[in-house]
């Protein structure tokens, strides 16, 4: 949203349309808690930070899939056009 409304200062006529697809990573419980944290809670678990899943929180390969299914709608709708509009 708030990406949304910096561009939409400087390109008025932009249609916007808001999906859940596109939203950030799901941190749980480092929501709201510093980088800090989140770096302090990584090295803790010992994991890789792509294999790294806050407590309650969305793991990476979670995210890829939002964005794969949101790429794959986009496709879809304009598959059979020759512009984007």
């Amino acid at each position: 949203v708030q990406t949304s409304k910096f561009i939409l200062k400087y390109n008025k006529c932009t249609n916007v349309e808001y999906t859940k697809e596109l939203r950030e990573r799901n941190l749980g419980d480092l929501e709201g808690k510093t980088s800090q944290a989140y770096k302090e809670c990584l090295e803790k678990s010992g994991e890789k930070p792509r294999l790294f899943t806050p407590n309650n929180g969305e793991s990476w390969k979670s995210v890829f899939s939002r964005i794969k299914r949101f790429l794959n709608i986009v496709i879809n709708s304009y598959i059979n056009s020759t512009t984007i509009d």
